[in-house]
């Protein structure tokens, strides 16, 4: 498949187009703000993992630190590191730390930036679920009660350059990490292996954005490597690993009165010269779209339709050899290619009372034709300015063989106090 660095640098000149004027005198700048540190502190109990095991009564533990400053007019940085401990009340424990995000920001001129360092990138305007969001892995294993708090950051070179309403952003992957997702005990005898990418450093991504309109919309161009696993077999050794992909997208937003509408897609080109017993990746079409509506002061019900279309679909059915079949059916829910059309919906509705002070929220997502569904209930409770409570509960139920059932032992409640500075 081609390289991403031949159009690499394209990406950068379409960005930037005009090189800015001057970078100024010096004259009338501000002088440097102190450093801003922020955080918080978080403990609570969790009834179960989300690593499909047995595990369960766990006792976890989260510090969360940033730290930002703006050292002149057009330089700042960014920090934000976590340590946290997962301790099961049986006795076994495990403690992890990260830097989340360290990004250094330069404002060449008011309509231009670069940002380099680890960071978070979120694209795509769905309710989500977002198929256009594609920068960063995720840790679909952690504890945590947000799934934004799931995305770990990527080393990466970025630039935006801005004209009016219009901007261009290009960025530069300089390294991969694959997410980390739950998979099942193996049998007794199997061993798991993983291939990461050679050129790590091979990836970009392009998107052209409009802001500030009646409707607000963009369409991006991702080139890199998929961070969720693929997989292959070699006798008793199960290989994961991470084919490039090519992914075209768009997605817009408005908003009329009470009514709001949104929609995502992507199309997704497949490496094809994938080998191996397994019949080969298939090209993908994803799009959700939906709309929310604002009831009385604080109620809102969110409401998307989910779609993908996998045109040259193989059932793992129609494989003879039972050992291959079964292989294959796994490696269907891993990359999510199990029928040629999937319908679903997701649904949210959430209420604010107590002046704001109580938020609840019960969020669901289903897919019709396994009728597999997650229903996540959610409330939080502000006992002051700074320390918060908050409940909530995964349900998933569904066939083995279908996207959310299969993740049916990941079922769990939890309850945590946060303490935020």
């Amino acid at each position: 498949m081609r390289s991403v660095l031949p159009w690499t640098p394209l990406a950068f000149a379409a960005a930037f187009v005009f090189v800015p004027d001057a970078w100024g005198d010096g004259e009338g700048s501000s002088p440097p703000d102190p450093p801003r540190p922020s955080g918080s502190i978080e403990s609570g109990y969790w009834s179960g993992s989300r690593n499909l095991d047995d595990r369960d009564n766990l006792w976890v533990t989260r510090f969360a630190g940033k730290l930002d400053s703006r050292v002149t007019d057009y330089f700042r940085f960014h920090l934000e590191a976590r340590v946290w401990n997962q301790n099961s009340m049986s006795g076994a424990q495990t403690s992890h730390g990260e830097f989340r995000e360290l990004w250094f920001n330069l404002e060449l001129d008011e309509s231009t930036e670069i940002r380099a360092g680890k960071q978070l990138v979120t694209w795509g305007r769905a309710d989500g679920l977002n198929p256009t969001d594609l920068i960063n892995p995720k840790d679909l294993t952690r504890l945590v009660s947000e799934e934004s708090d799931q995305k770990l950051g990527t080393w990466l070179l970025g630039g935006t350059r801005y004209f009016g309403h219009l901007s261009i952003t290009g960025l530069w992957i300089t390294d991969f990490e694959p997410s980390v997702f739950p998979l099942p005990p193996l049998a007794s005898g199997a061993a798991l292996a993983r291939e990461l990418p050679d050129h790590r450093a091979a990836q970009g991504a392009l998107k052209v954005e409009t802001t500030g309109g009646r409707l607000d919309a963009s369409i991006s161009y991702f080139d890199g490597y998929d961070h969720l696993p693929d997989l292959t077999f070699s006798g008793s050794t199960i290989t994961l690993f991470f084919p490039r992909i090519r992914v075209v997208g768009a997605d817009a937003a408005g908003n009329l009165g009470r009514f709001g509408a949104r929609a995502e897609a992507s199309y997704t080109f497949q490496d094809k010269s994938v080998g191996g017993p397994l019949p080969p990746r298939r090209n993908v079409l994803s799009v959700v779209a939906g709309a929310d509506r604002s009831f009385f002061e604080y109620l809102n019900v969110n409401v998307q339709y989910l779609g993908r279309y996998v045109p040259g679909f193989k059932d793992p059915d129609g494989i003879s050899d039972s050992t291959t079949r079964e292989f294959a059916h796994l490696r269907a829910l891993l990359i999510q290619e199990q029928a040629r059309i999937q319908n679903g919906m997701s649904a949210r509705v959430s209420y604010k009372w107590l002046h704001e002070t109580l938020e609840t929220e019960v969020r669901g997502v289903t897919w019709f034709k396994g009728g597999d569904y997650l229903l996540s209930p959610r409330a939080s409770y502000a006992l002051s300015d700074f320390v918060k409570v908050s409940l909530g509960a995964d349900f998933y139920n569904g066939p083995a063989r279908s996207i959310l059932g299969f993740q049916e032992r990941n079922s769990l409640g939890f309850a945590e106090l946060k303490y935020g500075f």
